[in-house]
Formats: structure tokens, C-alpha cells, sequence
């Protein structure tokens, strides 16, 4: 499993499945945050904050009798 979806993970052997970073989600909310501290003068505490990114399936995950019957080939 890889994240980024970099384009080597397409190549590997086994393609690699991969997480795609939502970087203008993750840029959007927290510069959200910074704009409401500066204007607000809010005082954030530490937290996380969850972004969802799509996955990019490959046969890294794709269940292992789909990858057992691909080997019998």
C-alpha cells in the first residue's frame, strides 16, 4: 500500500494499490483555520482533522483469490 499514487506504484510487480492524497482539501481547511485564528483571534488547540482521499486499487489489494488465480496462469 503506497500513498501519493505516485507513478512508479504502476510499474511495480505487483502494481501497487495506492491512497491519493486530497492536497487541496488539506490546503483549503487548513488555511480555513489559519484565516479564522488571524480574523477571530480563535485560539486553536491541537487536533486531527480528517481528510478522505480515494483509492487506487490495484493487485496489491485486490483479495488474494483473484491474485492466487492470476499466478495459475
Amino acid at each position: 500500500m503506497g500513498y501519493d499514487d505516485q507513478e512508479l506504484a504502476r510499474y511495480t510487480h505487483p502494481p501497487l494499490s495506492t491512497l491519493v492524497l486530497p492536497n487541496y482539501e488539506m490546503g483549503q481547511r487548513a488555511a480555513e483555520i489559519l484565516i479564522d485564528m488571524a480574523i477571530h483571534g480563535k485560539h486553536m488547540r491541537p487536533m486531527t482533522i480528517k481528510v478522505d482521499g480515494p483509492l487506487v486499487v490495484r493487485e496489491t489489494t485486490s483479495g488474494w483469490p483473484a491474485r492466487a488465480a492470476q499466478a495459475k496462469r
